[in-house]
């Protein structure tokens, strides 16, 4: 029925997903050197991209071929490609230009279809069922930071403002910080754990009472909806999810530190509760697969 391709971590998850629901879905990647390519997706009448391929020029090949060979094509725009159409005026005109073999695009949160519209794409606001749901549960320490700060990069570093978070692990030498995605170079505080890589977000939900997430710009982050479900609170820039506390500056951080780690338990439980019901994974699983049915 449908081969998904793109972010290929995104789209293993949502493989699996359908999977689980009876859905015929594959994972692909491009391939213009395997001949029997065609063949092994001849039964999957819908490619669905999860980021959009206009992009880049291999993702602009790969959409006029599948175009080609008459697949419904779906794109489910996720952050980063919408803030690249929006600054890159070549790949602006392509992506307009591309329209005409798109049968569906999709954002994942409200900021995108609106940032969409400001180049004239219409889109449906329907989330990924790839992210993990949590009930409401106490965390088993106070004072300890879930932070996601990747570094494999110079450029990533500046993008999820780096420079705030130390100055944050500065001022807050009480507070353990657990900082994801992250090699440790930057970091020799004490109060300051670095981790490269887990499968296993459960336990870090599970020790940790707060999140800060800081982008420049976001889509729909796995990781705030995960903490806000399990009754964390979250310091974030840049994303339209509610419960989210919005912070801009290094001392917008600094405050909303402060006043989350005291935030009184029925506050976070009225966050749990809005995102188990509005972001059911089921719920969303259902609605995307009702529009596979009906494209």
């Amino acid at each position: 029925m449908v081969a998904i391709i793109g972010n290929t971590i995104y789209g293993q998850r949502l493989v699996k997903q359908l999977k689980k629901n009876n859905v015929d879905a594959i994972l692909i990647t491009t391939s213009f050197k395997d001949i029997k390519f065609r063949e092994k997706i001849h039964s999957h009448q819908i490619i669905h991209y999860i980021s959009s391929p206009t992009v880049n020029f291999v993702g602009i090949f790969s959409l006029i071929r599948f175009k080609f060979w008459h697949k419904k094509i779906i794109i489910s725009w996720i952050g980063t490609d919408v803030l690249t159409v929006n600054k890159n005026p070549l790949y602006r005109i392509l992506t307009k230009f591309c329209q005409f073999m798109v049968d569906q695009n999709l954002v994942v949160a409200p900021h995108l279809k609106r940032e969409l519209l400001e180049i004239d794409i219409k889109s449906q606001l329907l989330s990924l069922p790839i992210f993990k749901l949590y009930k409401l549960q106490n965390s088993t320490q106070k004072n300890k930071i879930l932070v996601y700060l990747p570094d494999n990069t110079k450029s990533r570093f500046e993008f999820f403002q780096g420079n705030i978070i130390k100055k944050i692990i500065r001022d807050f030498p009480e507070v353990k910080f657990v900082i994801l995605a992250n090699s440790g170079k930057q970091f020799s505080e004490n109060n300051v754990k670095c981790i490269k890589w887990t499968e296993n977000m459960d336990d870090l939900y599970f020790e940790t009472n707060g999140v800060i997430r800081l982008p420049i710009h976001d889509g729909l982050s796995n990781t705030i909806l995960e903490a806000l479900s399990m009754g964390r609170f979250v310091i974030a820039s840049n994303s339209s999810i509610p419960y989210c506390m919005e912070a801009n500056s290094y001392s917008d951080v600094k405050k909303l530190l402060i006043r989350g780690l005291d935030l009184p338990q029925n506050q976070l439980e009225e966050a749990s509760n809005f995102i188990n019901k509005t972001y059911d994974i089921e719920k969303l699983t259902k609605e995307l697969i009702d529009l596979y049915d009906n494209l």
